[in-house]
């Protein structure tokens, strides 16, 4: 049987030329001993890559190829960086790896060596990780109270997803002292560390090592045999065991009257129980302007960590600002604890009057009292009988007066004392508008 299609046998023929002419060509030219190191990243170390290989031609390793090397992210990004020859290999590195490249996944390099018209190219891969950590910080500073734990938040990452951790794989200091991780939990979005600033109980010891005051706070956290730091600055606020608020910021009372005031204090004490302090317990003194005075307490209620004090001011204060300090003692295991706050006292003036025109017709008015030292402007304005009351310290005043029908009347150097029980005006200058 007689072929009559030479055709075929034709492409059969350079197909099989091409095919061992491929063949030779690998076997000429190879590359060879690829290396990468490290073979993970770090993306959070900021650290560096080499690359090396070798390239065998005619079963022989050659010096003077052209080499070079394609990385290709995970994303599809891509860089060339080209090989030289050093010790007996080809290498390429990249000291700073965040230059180029920022994301975390399996990295494809592929390594070309060309000589003598032939190419040859042979991939490697490496992976890319990151730790990410952040403190979380909820307000300007946070209180812990030693004898009791203390919750911190943070935002532990792995590749961007949030790792489930254990106390293990956390380390905290406060200021310079570092603390005892309890336990440290996971949620949707943070993990939340649970801290003990005193764990033996010895309070004085640590009190010693710790003292009141505002500290910076650093947490460490570990996986996968790397670790990761963040810091912030003055937001831990480490208190005494025994620690008071009281939940206003002034006390007013009238000169010569009996003044009963209701002050609410709230009581921090984790090593004992706050609400079992009673009246016994609290001490109330009054200082300013030469005085020293003791207040008498009528009675104390303590509920849920918040006490109710009822105190009597005495009538015989001056005018003026005073000083209330309220001092909290207990005892516990035999050690003494105590806290104490101040509460600015103000014994004022009470000034009252009505503003009528000639005719006897009410005025109505906004009246301003302004403090020259200070700065401080109290206002007041007229009732539908044109009465008003304003409640004022000692001192010199400028004083306006600004009238429903849009005029205004100013006195200047207004000066208000006490004198012999009866109030006295004196008024230097005024001016209308």
């Amino acid at each position: 049987m007689k072929i009559q299609d030479n055709g075929i046998w034709t492409l059969i023929y350079l197909s099989i030329i091409l095919f061992l002419m491929d063949s030779v060509s690998a076997q000429l030219l190879q590359v060879t001993d690829v290396n990468i190191n490290p073979n993970t990243i770090w993306l959070n170390e900021n650290s560096g890559i080499t690359i090396s290989a070798r390239c065998r031609f005619n079963n022989s390793y050659i010096t003077n190829a052209q080499v070079e090397a394609d990385i290709k992210s995970p994303g599809g990004l891509s860089t060339i960086e080209p090989l030289s020859f050093s010790n007996g290999k080809y290498v390429t590195s990249i000291s700073n790896f965040l230059l180029y490249f920022s994301e975390t996944g399996t990295y494809t390099v592929s390594i070309t060596c060309q000589y003598n018209g032939y190419t040859a190219t042979k991939q490697a891969t490496f992976s890319a990780h990151q730790l990410e950590l952040k403190i979380i910080r909820e307000g300007d500073k946070i209180n812990a109270y030693m004898g009791d734990t203390l919750d911190i938040k943070v935002n532990f990452r792995l590749d961007g997803n949030l790792i489930l951790s254990s106390k293990n794989d956390f380390r905290v200091r406060i200021g310079d002292e570092e603390v005892v991780v309890v336990s440290a939990i996971k949620s949707d979005t943070y993990q939340k560390i649970t801290l003990d600033l005193c764990p033996d109980g010895d309070i004085g010891e640590c009190m010693g090592k710790l003292p009141e005051g505002i500290y910076d706070l650093k947490v460490t956290a570990s996986s996968s045999g790397k670790s990761v730091s963040d810091e912030t600055d003055r937001y831990i606020k480490v208190n005494a065991p025994l620690t008071i608020d009281i939940n206003q910021n002034e006390i007013v009372c009238p000169v010569n009257t009996l003044c009963e005031r209701e002050i609410s204090v709230s009581v921090k004490f984790p090593i004992g129980n706050p609400d079992t302090f009673t009246k016994d317990d609290v001490m109330a003194t009054i200082m300013g302007n030469g005085i020293f005075k003791q207040v008498y307490i009528n009675g104390m209620e303590c509920s849920s960590g918040v006490c109710t004090l009822n105190l009597n001011i005495p009538s015989t204060l001056d005018p003026g600002l005073y000083d209330l300090f309220v001092r909290f003692s207990t005892s516990s295991a035999g050690n003494n604890y105590d806290s104490q706050v101040t509460i600015p006292l103000k014994v004022v003036l009470q000034i009252s009057g009505q503003l009528v025109d000639a005719a006897g017709n009410v005025v109505g008015s906004t009246i301003s009292f302004e403090d020259s030292s200070t700065g401080q402007v109290i206002s007041t304005s007229t009732n539908s009988n044109g009465q008003y009351s304003i409640n004022l310290l000692p001192g010199e005043y400028t004083v306006e007066i600004r009238f429903a029908t849009s005029a205004i009347a100013k006195f200047y150097k207004l000066f208000l004392k006490l004198f012999k029980a009866f109030l006295s005006f004196h008024c230097a200058s005024s001016q209308a508008t």
